[in-house]
């Protein structure tokens, strides 16, 4: 992923104290068919990870009806007020603009325009690049863990059949473009149980995790072929995918490297309850502290995994920390503001995924009040053809790029899954 352009200035820290180690997690061999919902670990860097005698409760998401998503004409009336209607009339909407067939790939914009070539964009520029695709593969693992309908689940499967002919070998310079597709694919072996997904997963996390190194105390490198910096991007959703195929594969190793990553990440890149964006520079090296929702969410995911397995009320509290200062920082009047165009358009879905998951597990209801704040602020500011812009207080006008659009989307989904889940 390219870093946005910002005007916000850098800061400079000292790292904080290193995080307690954790205690030991053996994890049992897997079974012969694939776990129930996956979940997340984190870690230390000299020992494993131990999951407690009863992991809290995981959420199954509920069987939907698999019939055709309704027709933005029918979001009037009474059926505007159902969440799961609304849901399914914003993904439709998204998925009518952006969606081609017959490349199996999505636009980039709304009207369809050039968006400038590059190495990682298919064609000639009029479609979505790397690691935007991975996040609207996202959504739509979202629409079908939320319906578990045939067609939204055999979307799945086109989506990654269309980006697998364009980029057969998952070749990035960019670590957190990797990661992307593999947090994803975890999910997808989750929804489907195909293993294809759960060996994409491996292969590229494995790959993410060569590119550690002691260079700032720990750490993955947010690119390859220049390491100029190490950030939440890159590490935090590495935790995430590690922490699950740990428990999908038994596979200690995973459960190690989750545990090193996320002790690095705690003690390295914050500063009390902030959570920063990365650190750069020679030495032990500056840290950057870009406020957005992306670092809060994947951190916050983080946490609430590792709670999940070890039972360990410490990341517990590091959830809902990050959950609270994100949405004072973030959100001041109760609505996640813009981030910017381009790659900053995507932040507040992995956002608000995030948060939809640990209200669940850590039963904040006040999390999930807000999430259902947003989305019916994000379905109110929707242009007449149903797309969402920038603004969730305001209606977008012009053209709305795909990454954006998904981030409207993506909180209407969770809103709407987390209504049939609430703690």
């Amino acid at each position: 992923m390219r870093r946005p352009s910002l005007r916000l200035p850098a800061l400079t820290l000292a790292l904080a104290a290193v995080l307690p180690a954790l205690p030991v997690f053996h994890p049992t061999p897997p079974p012969p068919a694939p776990p129930a919902p996956a979940t997340t670990v984190a870690e230390a860097p000299t020992a494993g990870l131990r999951a407690a005698p009863t992991d809290p409760p995981d959420d199954t998401p509920s069987v939907m009806s698999a019939s055709e998503p309704p027709a933005l004409a029918d979001s009037a009336g009474a059926d505007a007020r159902d969440p799961d209607r609304i849901a399914s009339l914003a993904f439709d909407s998204f998925m009518r603009r952006y969606w081609d067939p017959k490349l199996r790939f999505f636009y980039a914009r709304s009207d369809h325009s050039n968006a400038g070539r590059n190495h990682i964009r298919p064609g000639e520029g009029h479609y979505s690049d790397f690691w935007w695709e991975a996040q609207l593969w996202d959504l739509v693992i979202d629409e079908a863990e939320r319906t578990r309908s045939t067609e939204a689940i055999a979307m799945v499967h086109r989506v990654y059949d269309g980006f697998v002919a364009q980029f057969p070998d998952f070749g990035s310079d960019y670590n957190d473009d990797r990661g992307w597709w593999a947090l994803a694919s975890t999910r997808a072996f989750e929804l489907t149980h195909n293993r294809r997904y759960l060996h994409r997963a491996e292969q590229l996390l494995d790959g993410i995790l060569g590119q550690r190194d002691g260079t700032y105390g720990g750490g993955i490198w947010w690119r390859r072929s220049v390491r100029d910096q190490k950030n939440v991007a890159t590490n935090a959703p590495a935790v995430e995918t590690a922490i699950r195929l740990c428990r999908m594969t038994g596979d200690q190793r995973y459960c190690d490297a989750a545990g090193s990553l996320f002790g690095w990440l705690d003690r390295s890149i914050r500063d009390g309850d902030r959570i920063l964006d990365h650190i750069e520079g020679p030495g032990d090296g500056r840290l950057v502290d870009w406020q957005f929702t992306y670092n809060y969410g994947t951190y916050l995911g983080a946490a609430t995994h590792l709670y999940r397995l070890t039972g360990d009320e410490k990341y517990r509290d590091k959830a809902i920390q990050a959950g609270e200062k994100a949405i004072a920082v973030l959100a001041p009047d109760g609505i996640l503001h813009p981030e910017g165009r381009g790659d900053a358009g995507g932040f507040r879905g992995i956002f608000v995924r995030n948060l939809a998951f640990a209200a669940r597990q850590l039963h904040r209801q006040d999390f999930l009040d807000f999430l259902g704040r947003n989305a019916d602020a994000a379905w109110a500011a929707r242009q007449e053809d149903g797309l969402i812009g920038e603004s969730w207080t305001s209606r977008a006008t012009g053209v709305i790029e795909s990454l954006t659009a998904q981030s409207g989307v993506a909180v209407i989904q969770a809103a709407a899954d987390a209504d049939r889940r609430t703690p």
